[in-house]
């Protein structure tokens, strides 16, 4: 059965409607750990030094508080306009390829989608990756894709492009992405590819805290100096401690959905996510290689970007059955070159 449609905006839009740019909570709460130091030192001078300088107490309160200030209204005006000229490149992208009316038709072996671009036909055996969304499904070969609204589907071509679209797999289980599992898979990686800096810049700072420490404890400043010597030690203890804090308040700092619990199926086809927003398929030639942690298993679409599948969900022998399906599937990372990898949860 062919079907003809034209897609609406909303419809359209619905395939972005999590990833539209949001402020960077990340850099603004890293804004505010960085100024309260320089506020508490402002209130020790305030205490110390009273009336008579009060306007360098001043300073060193107002203007951390202003940087705080600034830094928010900065990420929420520079991520609104972001959303916005994203939203006007995706409707001229709409206005010019999808709103015209299309034609849809699916069978056991293959989909066809015709619009202005042209005709399409696409055997299921060559789906790339497939998501079932709210109101609709997007299918995608190695060169093209379709959106088609379930609106215009009946029950039983619903129930095969689910069945086509998203194969169920061999082997499933339902997992959570914790916030250990992020910190142990990234410092993990962090360390072996960049070991030697690592090893130098803690050596070092080290080394300047001991000697804050010693000027410190050994001088017979007043309090006032002394205070000095406490913001100074704690601005390198807060950089040393950046390997221990930055992972899980990037992690803390995510899309909550993308932390919540998700089913994964993996198949000779490829893998079937299923998470709160959406069900989702990819091929096996859409993953470029895997690596395997003490305490993971790492799907690398490209190089830079990997869906994390703790081990912590899944029992002895499903690690076994996965391990061996991507060795057959997939090329194991062994070495890496590139930059670090940042995690890319599962989510649509």
């Amino acid at each position: 059965m062919i079907v003809t449609y034209s897609l609406s905006w909303e419809e359209y839009a619905e395939q972005y409607q999590y990833s539209w740019p949001k402020p960077d909570y990340f850099s603004a709460i890293v804004t505010m750990m960085i100024a309260l130091p320089l506020i508490a030192y402002g209130v020790a001078l305030a205490r110390f030094l009273g009336p008579s300088e009060k306007m360098v107490s001043t300073i060193f309160i107002g203007a951390p508080l202003f940087l705080v200030v600034f830094v928010v209204l900065a990420l929420t005006l520079e991520a609104g306009k972001a959303r916005t000229h994203e939203m006007v490149e995706k409707r001229l992208e709409y206005e010019r390829f999808h709103a015209k009316e299309q034609s849809f038709s699916a069978d056991q072996e293959k989909w066809t989608h015709e619009s202005q671009a042209g005709k399409q036909e696409i055997r299921w055996t060559a789906l790339a990756y497939a998501v079932e969304l709210q109101h609709g499904f997007l299918l995608a070969g190695e060169k093209s894709s379709c959106l088609v609204p379930k609106r215009i589907l009946d029950d039983t071509t619903l129930s095969m492009l689910r069945q086509s679209a998203l194969p169920t797999g061999d082997s499933g289980w339902t997992f959570k992405v914790l916030w250990r599992d992020y910190f142990a898979t990234g410092t993990a990686l962090l360390w072996h590819k960049y070991w030697l800096r690592m090893a130098f810049g803690n050596a070092i700072g080290f080394v300047v805290l001991l000697w804050i420490a010693y000027s410190l404890f050994s001088s017979n400043e007043k309090s006032l100096a002394i205070w000095g010597w406490i913001l100074a030690a704690s601005a390198v203890v807060f950089t040393l401690a950046a390997q221990l804090w930055y992972l899980p308040l990037r992690f803390v700092t995510s899309d909550k959905s993308l932390r919540a619990p998700m089913k994964v199926e993996t198949s000779g086809q490829g893998v079937r996510f299923t998470t709160s927003r959406a069900e989702f398929f990819m091929a096996w030639t859409r993953f470029r290689e895997f690596q395997e942690t003490g305490g993971a298993f790492l799907l690398y679409r490209d190089a830079s970007n990997y869906y994390l599948l703790p081990k912590s969900g899944i029992s002895p022998e499903q690690r076994d059955q996965l391990r061996r399906i991507l060795r057959e599937k997939l090329k194991r990372v062994i070495t890496r070159s590139s930059d670090l990898g940042r995690a890319h949860w599962i989510g649509v």
